[in-house]
């Protein structure tokens, strides 16, 4: 268990967002109808007693182990015919297994899993033949990381303006340090064993999935998923002063959480946007460090736990589009355009932009991006392409899911907490000054599909729309 001594101030902000959140959050009670529903539906409420659940992605209305993304549910009001609703129905059974699979195992349940998965199984084909349910879930919106009651008690219309007002001189701090580029001692951080891909293989495989998919996706197999984010992983060059600044593995003790910096590792993931009726597809690389120390006696940044999120959106011929990121704490949202004719709306029309830096040139099959990020705080510091053969420290790429099971000395248990999916630990002190936003517990690390990134309007990272809502213009066909 967990230490509720050390984990208390992050117990009650949990404890006083659910009160803010109304508990929109946790499910519905569902009748039990029968025993295959009723194995899943007490798994899932001894998942969330134990504080286990995995939480990542949206629970598909009344069932426990069907799950939805926010591209996924955007796709609902799309569903008109009965093989859309199949693979879309296959796709929240992909992401039900996995939180299936994961709270599984951090509860060390008895029931096997394979039975737990042919229940699944069931619940998905039932789903796919419930058109009308299908029409009533769409009518609902995803739900939002952002807490409508913390606004109106945070006094939001007021405090927006405040939180706002110091954006411009934060992005120009930044893009000043991006410009200068890295100090030394720089380590560089290179992916183990990764043989790239010919930019044709990879057209082809987009081409010949998305044309088969009746919903129009790039959904590749998973042999092609691993090695398309192996020939895209970035090499890492980072400023390394101190220990917090080595990457590594996320770990959680019973007194603490951190990273155990003997093994270098990136996880990652794939993951949809939309662009004007076509879904694209997006790489995501992300890597730990056990902490952003304090740089002053009153540091509300520092604390346990940092991080990178690095997403490369390709387009439709699998060329690289566009990378943004973000930290793990959906902070510090900035874009590098990949091409040509990439326009970012209007500052007015955004409320709250992103940080726009320079873009690149368009890159061959011989080069792989290369991303600086500074000692401490973790922040951009460059980013250009590199060959393939140049050397570095390797690192092991994993999958992302990894993160929803890992061991510690009490068993296996997710690293991010229900409701909200945060890192328990990992608390700033600004969510004392940043909590009228809405978000809940700003700046604390968190799980995918949980990533609000602005504070003075609403926008997630994981927005179905994220590309319209930022650009007036991308060079899609």
């Amino acid at each position: 268990m967990i230490d509720t001594t050390r984990l208390a101030p992050y117990t009650l902000l949990t404890l006083l967002a659910l009160l803010l959140t109304g508990c929109a959050q946790l499910p519905a009670q569902r009748q039990w109808s029968d025993d295959c529903t009723w194995q899943l539906e007490r798994l899932h409420r001894e998942a969330l007693s134990a504080g286990v659940a995995d939480v990542q992605a949206h629970q598909v209305g009344d069932y426990p182990y069907l799950r939805a993304d926010r591209f996924l549910w955007n796709q609902l009001p799309q569903l008109k015919l009965k093989t859309q609703r199949r693979e879309w129905t296959q796709l929240v059974l992909e992401f039900g297994n996995a939180a299936l699979t994961a709270d599984h195992a951090n509860l060390s349940a008895v029931t096997p899993l394979t039975s737990l998965r042919a229940c699944l199984q069931t619940q998905a084909e039932e789903l796919a033949a419930r058109p009308d349910y299908l029409l009533t879930l769409s009518e609902q919106p995803y739900p939002s990381e952002y807490s409508h009651t913390a606004r109106v008690v945070g006094l939001y219309p007021i405090t927006r303006h405040l939180m706002l007002a110091w954006l411009p001189a934060l992005h120009q701090e930044l893009r000043e340090r991006y410009l200068r580029g890295p100090a030394n001692p720089v380590t560089r951080y290179v992916p183990a064993g990764t043989p790239g891909l010919t930019a044709d293989l990879i057209r082809r495989w987009l081409k010949a999935a998305t044309a088969v998919s009746p919903l129009g996706l790039p959904r590749l197999a998973v042999d092609q998923q691993q090695r398309l984010l192996a020939h895209f992983a970035p090499v890492w060059r980072i400023e390394t002063r101190a220990s917090f600044d080595l990457p590594g593995v996320p770990f959680r003790t019973v007194r603490s959480v951190g990273v155990n910096s003997q093994w270098p590792v990136t996880y990652s993931y794939l993951s949809y946007s939309s662009w004007r009726g076509r879904a694209l597809l997006q790489l995501n690389y992300l890597i730990w460090f056990d902490e952003r120390p304090a740089a002053t006696l009153l540091d509300i940044y520092a604390g346990k736990l940092d991080g990178m999120l690095l997403r490369l959106t390709l387009d439709q011929e699998g060329r690289p589009l566009l990378l943004d990121s973000i930290h793990p704490c959906g902070c510090y949202h900035s874009l590098i355009p990949l091409q040509p004719g990439v326009r970012l709306a209007s500052t007015e029309a955004l409320i709250e932009p992103p940080l726009l830096l320079d873009g690149l040139p368009e890159a061959g099959d011989a080069m792989r991006v290369s991303v600086a990020l500074s000692s401490s705080d973790h922040m951009l510091l460059g980013v250009n392409w590199e060959p393939r053969e140049w050397d570095g420290n390797k690192y092991l790429l994993l999958p992302a899911d990894q993160l929803r099971s890992i061991a510690t000395t009490a068993g296996r248990r997710n690293l991010f907490a229900p409701p909200f999916g945060l890192i328990p630990g990992s608390e700033r002190s600004e969510a004392l000054l940043l909590w009228p936003s809405g978000v809940v517990m700003p700046g604390t690390m968190r799980q995918w599909g949980h990533h609000a990134i602005t504070f003075s309007n609403d926008r997630h990272f994981d927005d179905a729309d994220l590309l319209e809502q930022l650009f007036v213009h991308l060079p899609i066909e």
